[in-house]
C-alpha cells in the first residue's frame, strides 16, 4: 500500500505574529496614550514599533497597569522619544500560510470585506483573516452561512479586529494543514498536541513506543483477579476492570500504546485462567 498524504493547505511557523493592533502616542513616564480598551494588551506580550514598521521592541511585562486613556510599559521611554506615534500589537504564535484559497480584500465600516471574487468557499466554517503583511491574524468560526455577494463577505465582529480601509488576506481554512509553535493540525484549529487530525489517517506503518509492557502478569507475585471479581465488576460498571468505559473513550479518546498494553494484559490474564481451568479439568479426568 502506498503512503498517501493530501496537503490542501500548508502552514509553517517562522516568527511571532501580531494580533490586535492600535495606534498610540508615546508619552512621558513610559506611557502609551490612547482612549481605548487596553485590557487585552495589558495582559499579553506586546510589540511596539514606528508607523513604518521600524524600531520594533517586544515587552513581556504583563500584567501592565492601565486606565481608559493610557497604559504603562516599563522601558518604553528608553526605546522611543516622547510624542512618537507608534503601532502597538498583541504578540501571538504565527500561522504562516503557504498555499490556501485566498482573496485579497478591503475592510469596510460594516463588518465586511470588499473584493470581487468567489466568496462561496469562505461563507461557511472557519476562515482566517490577516493584514496584507501577515500580521493581526484572526480566525472566525461560524455555524451558519455568512452573507455574501460577488463583491463582499460579511464577518461578525470584523471591525473589532480591523479598522476600516485595512487591506487583508482572507483564507478558507476548513480543510487545511496548520502549524504553530511546532504543533501540526490537519482540518482543525486545535493546537493542543504535536499532531491533531480531524479525519482519517492512512499509512503503511505506525510505530508507537510505550513502557510498562504487561509481562508483569506472569510474575509469581502478581495477584490474578478471580473471574468472580471480574464478573462483579462487569455487572456493576458495564466494562472490564482497567479498561475505560465507552463514555470515557467518547470524551477523551484513547492512547494507542496504553490501550494496546491494557488489551494484552487482559489476553495474558485470560490465558492464565485458561491454563488453570485446563489443569483442573485434567485433574477431574484422572478421577
Amino acid at each position: 500500500m502506498k503512503k498517501i498524504i493530501q496537503l490542501i493547505l500548508l502552514i509553517i511557523v517562522t516568527n511571532p505574529s501580531f494580533g490586535q493592533k492600535v495606534q498610540a502616542i508615546v508619552a512621558s513616564g513610559s506611557h502609551l496614550v490612547l482612549a481605548t480598551n487596553w485590557v487585552v494588551f495589558a495582559n499579553s506580550i506586546i510589540s511596539v514599533e514606528h508607523l513604518d514598521g521600524t524600531n520594533r521592541h517586544v515587552y513581556s511585562q504583563a500584567p501592565l497597569n492601565y486606565n481608559v486613556n493610557a497604559m504603562y510599559v516599563g522601558g518604553l521611554d528608553t526605546d522611543f522619544a516622547q510624542n512618537t506615534p507608534v503601532l502597538v500589537y498583541v504578540v501571538k504564535p504565527l500561522i504562516k500560510i503557504v498555499s490556501a484559497p485566498k482573496i485579497n480584500a478591503t475592510v469596510n465600516s460594516i463588518n465586511q470585506v470588499i473584493s470581487f471574487g468567489d466568496w462561496s468557499k469562505h461563507s461557511t466554517g472557519k476562515i482566517l483573516v490577516e493584514e496584507e503583511d501577515g500580521r493581526n491574524q484572526h480566525i472566525y468560526i461560524s455555524a451558519s452561512s455568512r452573507p455574501y455577494t460577488s463583491s463582499s463577505l460579511s464577518i461578525t465582529n470584523l471591525n473589532t479586529d480591523f479598522a476600516e480601509g485595512t487591506i487583508v488576506n482572507v483564507y478558507d481554512i476548513d480543510y487545511a494543514v496548520l502549524s504553530t509553535e511546532g504543533n501540526l493540525s490537519i482540518n482543525t484549529t486545535s493546537f493542543d498536541n504535536q499532531l491533531s487530525v480531524n479525519g482519517k489517517i492512512r499509512a503503511q506503518e505506525v510505530k508507537v513506543e510505550t513502557a510498562n509492557w504487561p509481562d508483569y502478569v506472569f510474575a509469581k507475585d502478581h495477584e490474578l483477579q478471580s473471574l468472580k471479581e471480574t464478573e462483579r465488576h462487569i455487572k456493576e460498571k458495564g466494562h472490564l476492570p482497567g479498561i475505560p468505559s465507552a463514555a470515557e473513550v467518547k470524551a477523551n479518546g484513547i492512547d494507542l500504546g496504553e490501550m494496546n498494553a491494557k488489551l494484552l494484559q487482559k489476553i495474558e490474564e485470560l490465558t492464565l485462567h485458561l491454563i488453570k481451568m485446563r489443569k483442573e479439568l485434567d485433574e477431574l479426568k484422572k478421577k
